[in-house]
């Protein structure tokens, strides 16, 4: 009987172990997609304000 309770807490410690860890990779997926998009956002401004600068200099 507690043999049996004992395995069944491992098992239990097991699963929730593997939950968090697949919880925790769709964390790090997220950030680095936040950080990547935050990224080409970045880029965009960049983008867009050398433009603009370029064509108030031309006047």
């Amino acid at each position: 009987m507690i043999i049996v309770k004992i395995s069944e807490l491992i098992h239990d410690f097991k699963m929730k172990q593997q939950i968090q860890a697949r919880e925790d990779n769709y964390n790090e997926y997220h950030l680095a997609m936040n950080y990547f998009t935050a990224f080409l956002m970045f880029i965009d401004i960049c983008n867009v304000s050398s433009t603009i600068i370029r064509f108030t200099s031309v006047k």
